[in-house]
């Protein structure tokens, strides 16, 4: 994601690494999958820069 957000905005993100606090998960994983079998419902943007595009322009528009 720091990686996608870097590449789209052009902007040097900072980033500091800490271990996990007490009860953070080991890892987190979306899927739309539940949503496509049980939905019939299809993201739009298939890609993390689209979708981080997306709300790069969004975030400008309203904050300039």
């Amino acid at each position: 994601m720091i990686e996608s957000a870097r590449r789209v905005t052009g902007k040097d993100i900072k980033v500091v690494e800490e271990p996990r606090r007490a009860g953070d998960p080991p890892a987190l994983i979306g899927s739309a999958e539940k949503a496509r079998t049980q939905l019939g419902w299809n993201p739009q943007y298939a890609d993390i820069d689209t979708i981080m595009a997306h709300a790069w322009a969004w975030h400008q528009k309203r904050h300039g």
